[in-house]
């Protein structure tokens, strides 16, 4: 083996020893798109629970699971992150999220206060996952 060899050899070691990408059919954020509603997807993220129901906070998404109010004993105990999952399921969208824009003298309500001329539609929207199946990680 020559000295040009070795220094191949050397130079290709760390794309040979990089991290392994994600498995066969795992998306992630990307997947979270108008594009992909009706489709199946899977993504990979913690588990949390939110006053309007559980939730898996991945890196640059969140994406609601539906009909789930809070996730199943042993996924989340509170805090910031609960465990990290990979959920399956198909990907559906709605416009539950509780927002309002705040007016000087209304009574306290429920919901996310966003500035006056936000679309209140638009701001209401978020994405959910139904049918699913979850794998701890």
């Amino acid at each position: 083996m020559g000295p040009k060899t070795v220094l191949m050899m050397i130079l290709m070691l760390p794309l040979a020893c990089t991290k392994k990408g994600p498995e066969p059919g795992t998306t992630h954020h990307n997947a979270i798109t108008k594009n992909n509603l009706g489709k199946k997807i899977t993504v990979e993220g913690w588990a949390v629970d939110r006053k309007n129901g559980a939730a898996i906070h991945g890196e640059g998404f969140v994406v609601w699971i539906a009909d789930f109010t809070s996730w199943p004993t042993g996924y989340y105990q509170g805090g910031d992150r609960g465990r990290k999952v990979r959920v399956t399921g198909i990907l559906t969208e709605d416009h539950a999220h509780p927002v309002f824009i705040p007016m000087k003298g209304d009574p306290i309500v429920q919901g996310a206060p966003v500035p006056p001329g936000t679309d209140l539609k638009k701001a209401s929207h978020r994405f959910l996952l139904k049918s699913i199946t979850i794998k701890p990680l």
